[in-house]
């Protein structure tokens, strides 16, 4: 009995997580017609990674070690997929320029890697060439929006952003944040609409940032504390 109860309870919660993350289109007769079942497949494929990815600190930095044995390792296999880890390795350290050489190798051996373009679109970004890091993203972003989990599209946002495409900027996130509403997405989404001098957007925006952090579970609380406290102070200055 106990376990139909706990089995009923879970995929109440994941029904209720496709709407409140707009998955229902994709989701949500999975969750409702498989029951416990389709609701562990969504938890695991959407909500979990997605909560690991929102609140998870930053990367750690690789080690002397692991960078010379990704870099042994791609020059001794030549495979797209070891270039774009070694580039990913690289700018886990900071070091944008050979990230951007190991995910250029990787794109000569196969240009269509989405690994090896996003690796690109960050290493161009970090060094300022905003123009070129939109022009690696674009393509990324046309396949995949919510390339790991939105983090390439808020760097191609930004770049446009950066080179005074507003328009193009906001469309992006607003797309975006109804795939993903993490609180740097949410938040960069309200900037923009402020810099477009849509108040009641950056308004709305921000309220549903704040609505959303005050249901995270406590564990998440600590994470979430510093777009709530910049949340607040945008909306006191909107208003």
């Amino acid at each position: 009995m106990w376990i139909y109860l706990l089995g009923s309870a879970f995929t109440l919660w994941m029904a209720v997580e496709c709407v409140r993350r707009g998955d229902t289109a994709r989701w949500l007769w999975i969750v409702l017609l498989f029951g416990p079942i389709g609701s562990g497949v969504y938890f695991f494929t959407e909500v979990l990674p997605a909560l690991r990815i929102t609140w998870r600190p930053g990367p750690r930095p690789a080690t002397d070690q692991e960078v010379r044995g990704a870099e042994l390792e791609a020059e001794r296999l030549d495979k797209p997929e070891l270039w774009a880890e070694l580039a990913a390795l690289r700018r886990s350290r900071g070091e944008w320029a050979s990230a951007k050489a190991a995910a250029l190798r990787a794109l000569e051996r196969a240009p269509e890697d989405l690994h090896a373009r996003h690796e690109l679109g960050l290493a161009l970004y970090a060094q300022g060439q905003h123009e070129a890091a939109a022009a690696a993203l674009t393509g990324l972003i046309a396949a995949q929006l919510d390339f790991d989990r939105g983090e390439a599209a808020l760097v191609l946002a930004r770049c446009r952003r950066a080179t005074g495409d507003l328009a193009g900027a906001r469309e992006l996130m607003e797309r975006l944040t109804r795939q993903r509403r993490r609180p740097e997405l949410l938040f960069e989404l309200a900037s923009l609409q402020a810099l477009m001098a849509d108040r009641e957007a950056a308004r709305g925006t921000l309220e549903q940032l704040l609505a959303e952090a005050s249901a995270v579970p406590d564990y998440l609380r600590r994470e979430v504390r510093p777009w709530v406290r910049k949340a607040s102070q945008a909306l006191d200055r909107l208003s």
